[in-house]
């Protein structure tokens, strides 16, 4: 699977517009929200402080909030190709980063996670 600098992977670089990714773990919703380059996306905080990072998503699922729970039969949004991606196929930016701490900065890159995904599937 492709990944860019920052240590995204891109999922279903060829994936239909619409599909419906779930969340990778059980945790709550930190984030929701949208930048130019991204557009749309979600963090999903879990067990640990590790968050979970959805990109590119043509719409945000609708009952989601910020500080909800989540298990992996959620779903986060649809894929799309919002943002910067608008010129590509739909496809998701998807990302682990270490555990976070309030008081400190994100830590960049995001980890690799696709061994995460395997030991998982």
């Amino acid at each position: 699977m492709p990944r860019d600098p920052v240590g995204y992977v891109t999922l279903g670089k060829t994936s239909s517009p619409g599909k419906a990714p779930r969340s990778a773990t059980l945790g709550i919703i930190w984030r929701i929200g949208s930048s130019d380059c991204r557009r749309r996306w979600v963090y999903v905080l879990g067990a640990g402080g590790w968050r979970y990072y959805y990109a590119h998503l043509n719409d945000v699922a609708t009952t989601l909030r910020e500080g909800q729970r989540v298990t992996t039969s959620t779903v986060l949004g649809t894929v799309g190709d919002s943002g910067a991606a608008e010129t590509t196929p739909p496809h998701l930016h998807f990302a682990v980063f270490e555990r976070y701490d309030a008081n400190g900065p994100y830590r960049f890159p995001a980890l690799n996670p696709l061994p995460w995904l395997r030991d998982r599937t």
